[in-house]
């Protein structure tokens, strides 16, 4: 099953969803080879938005493996060109991952009012989750409380505190 799930996963020519599934077998697996096959599609730039978001994603939900794989999930993180969900999912697997995941990446990212908003608010859930849990939830809070800020942004930002509430009612 892995070695028919690397192929798939690396063929540009399979239909994207058959690539998704495969990478998530992947992930589920976490052998060596299937974590550096899921990383050789992450970090490739050709390879269609869906595809590199379900790349991403894998790692991030085999996060003991992955750690290796933090600097091209930084990259894809901190890339204005990647399409906002590779960057959100990017953010929550170096989340998974664990703290020393590009710690000022993820805080700036969080800080800067101009990132998209499915990017900061996942910037915002990771530092939250990181022990930084006041200030996120204040910047939250500050985000649904702007008169100035769009739906689009409010619609991201109630998820993501409540998503740190869960967080932290978890006790984690």
């Amino acid at each position: 099953k892995e070695f028919l799930s690397i192929q798939v996963a690396a063929d540009p020519d399979k239909q994207a969803y058959d690539r998704a599934k495969a990478l998530e077998a992947l992930g589920a697996i976490g052998s060596d080879a299937a974590v550096a096959a899921v990383v050789g599609v992450a970090v490739a730039p050709a390879t269609v938005p869906d595809v590199r978001a379900a790349a991403v994603l894998a790692l991030g939900r085999n996060a003991p493996q992955a750690a290796n794989a933090t600097e091209p999930l930084a990259a894809a993180a901190a890339d204005p060109f990647v399409c906002e969900y590779v960057r959100e999912a990017a953010l929550r697997a170096l989340g998974a991952i664990g703290p020393d995941a590009a710690p000022a990446l993820v805080r700036d990212v969080a800080a800067d009012p101009r990132a998209p908003p499915p990017v900061r608010t996942a910037a915002l859930v990771v530092w939250g989750q990181r022990g930084s849990r006041q200030e996120a939830t204040k910047a939250l809070v500050e985000i649904l409380a702007d008169p100035k800020a769009n739906w689009f942004t409010k619609r991201y930002a109630k998820p993501a505190l409540e998503e740190l509430k869960r967080f932290s009612a978890a006790g984690k």
